[in-house]
């Protein structure tokens, strides 16, 4: 028989990969939609040091 532990760690490490998943297919999904590279606006005014 499983113990807990083991099955909560199965379902932590499915939880987890389907996650990943989830967020490089709707990162993909996301680029098709709105474009992939283009120009970035700065957010630092014109005369400001980093």
């Amino acid at each position: 028989m499983v113990e807990t532990r083991e099955m909560v760690t199965a379902v932590g490490t499915l939880v987890c990969a389907v996650g990943i998943g989830f967020f490089m297919q709707a990162g993909d999904a996301a680029e098709q939609r709105y474009g992939g590279v283009g120009e970035v606006a700065s957010v630092m005014p014109e005369g400001s040091q980093r």
